[in-house]
């Protein structure tokens, strides 16, 4: 809704409820006995899943776009930890078929799709970032990403204007909360603003298939069901 005084003051009062982060850095390989399941997670305000769990997400091991992977670096501990080779995934797959999320099958449980810490601090920093603050919003970005870095690897953001800063925030949402859902909404919200608009492609047996900024295709059509019960609804375009 762009309303982005109202997204700080309620991230605020989430963070006072909890703001604590996992120290990626300090892990060299997840487990289901080293790394915290959705119910203790101390980075989770709301525990959310699909119905049904890790078999509601099929295949419950996805490909990372090629997008996602000019931003998420492999120094990155998400990426260490969180990704695997495509030859993990199967026997048939080679080293170029890409990678892949691995942490709902490592862990053994559907990924959280309910509001985190990380969520709440890169809410704030877009609201600084749009505000014109460059500063406070790389200050928000660094307090996330150094728990995301082990202290070798880790360097500090900086950002040469708002502007600038922005596109960090952005990039690091797509980092922090790939495979979670949130990059839908994110390209929807996004997708009204020019400098972000962009046409994503795939190619599929052969075909390709587009999406453009302002296509109808990012609404589905609301189900005969639901307007014959209200005819009332304007169905989508």
């Amino acid at each position: 809704m762009n309303q982005y005084d109202s997204a700080n003051r309620y991230a605020d009062s989430a963070l006072s409820y909890r703001s604590t982060l996992n120290d990626l850095g300090a892990i060299s390989a997840i487990t289901y006995t080293n790394y915290p399941q959705r119910g203790s997670d101390p980075e989770i305000l709301l525990s959310k899943v699909a119905n049904y769990g890790i078999s509601a997400y099929s295949p419950t091991a996805m490909r990372l776009s090629d997008t996602l992977l000019s931003v998420l670096k492999p120094a990155d501990q998400r990426y260490v930890l969180f990704t695997t080779d495509a030859s993990t995934i199967s026997s048939l797959y080679t080293a170029a078929g890409g990678r892949f999320f691995y942490k709902d099958r490592v862990l053994g449980e559907g990924r959280n799709s309910g509001v985190s810490v990380p969520e709440m601090m890169l809410i704030k920093a877009e609201y600084y970032a749009r505000s014109g603050d460059a500063a406070s919003a790389i200050s928000w970005v660094n307090k996330l990403r150094v728990k995301r870095f082990t202290a070798a690897n880790y360097v500090a953001l900086t950002a040469a204007d708002a502007n600038d800063a922005l596109v960090k925030v952005l990039q690091e949402r797509q980092c922090e909360f790939f495979c979670r859902l949130l990059r839908w909404w994110d390209m929807r919200r996004l997708k009204s603003e020019a400098r972000f608009q962009h046409t994503v492609t795939r190619i599929w047996s052969g075909t390709t298939y587009t999406l453009d900024p302002n296509s109808n295709r990012y609404v589905f059509p609301i189900a005969p069901y639901n307007i014959k019960l209200n005819p009332e609804i304007q169905q989508n375009p």
